[in-house]
């Protein structure tokens, strides 16, 4: 993949077992923005996912919802205030 076309990940595969990787960069639909990531934090939630005892998140799963980052795209009428 160039450059720009992809971005490192967090994925949760099975019951202790969490890969990271190269996910192809995300189309954005109508008034959807992307935020490159430049820091993630690990909560209790995530440690529930890696042991494999959270009841809805099922593999495979992009982990680290807790995140800070900056806007790198504006897809529609989103709005920053």
């Amino acid at each position: 993949m160039d450059e720009g076309d992809h971005y490192v990940s967090r994925l949760y595969r099975s019951e202790k077992n969490v890969q990271v990787g190269e996910l192809a960069k995300p189309v954005l639909k109508e008034n959807e923005d992307l935020i490159k990531v430049a820091y993630t934090g690990i909560c209790g939630t995530d440690m529930m996912i890696y042991s494999g005892k959270h009841p809805r998140v099922k593999a495979p799963h992009t982990m680290g919802h807790e995140f800070s980052g900056d806007i790198e795209e504006i897809n529609g009428e989103s709005q920053c205030n």
